[in-house]
């Protein structure tokens, strides 16, 4: 179990990655200083969604204040729910770690044959 959660895990990872490394906040803006008044948006929305778009940066949008949104691109927004997804996947693998719920290399290969061939057959 655990050692095919590792395999789907490095795929997925590369499949998201595409092979490149994440770019983290040095030396690009902090979504915390991108933040823009409502009336911004209000006025310029056609602008911001540029902005929004090639800088794959979110921007904070502020009422009375207060953040009250995050308006962010698609692209990025699907990578990062793909992202939380293989986080989840990995921490339900750890807790099956930590509960002893494992079985060794040779148990699964034969749990997955014997579906297989039920399959097939």
């Amino acid at each position: 179990m655990v050692m095919i959660f590792m395999v789907i895990f490095m795929v997925s990872y590369s499949w998201l990655t595409n092979g490149t490394k994440f770019r983290t906040f040095k030396g690009t803006m902090k979504p915390s200083e991108n933040i823009k008044p409502i009336t911004y948006l209000k006025t310029s929305s056609a602008k911001l969604v540029k902005q929004v778009h090639s800088q794959k940066s979110p921007v904070i949008i502020t009422q009375n204040g207060q953040a009250k949104l995050v308006i962010q691109d698609v692209k990025t927004y699907e990578k990062t729910q793909e992202m939380l997804t293989l986080l989840k996947i990995l921490s339900q693998g750890v807790s099956d770690i930590q509960a002893k719920k494992k079985v060794g290399h040779e148990t699964l290969m034969r749990r997955l044959r014997a579906k297989i061939k039920k399959k097939i057959t």
